[in-house]
């Protein structure tokens, strides 16, 4: 049972990262599009 909470948390987490990244990354691509039209 605690392995499988620590592993979904882990997945959790690792998710949240990756939104984050993506949010940033999309945010960074319309910044630049706005620059360039």
């Amino acid at each position: 049972m605690a392995p499988l909470l620590v592993f979904m948390v882990n997945m959790g987490m690792m998710d949240l990262k990756k939104q984050k990244f993506l949010l940033e990354r999309r945010q960074e691509g319309s910044k630049k599009n706005d620059c360039c039209h």
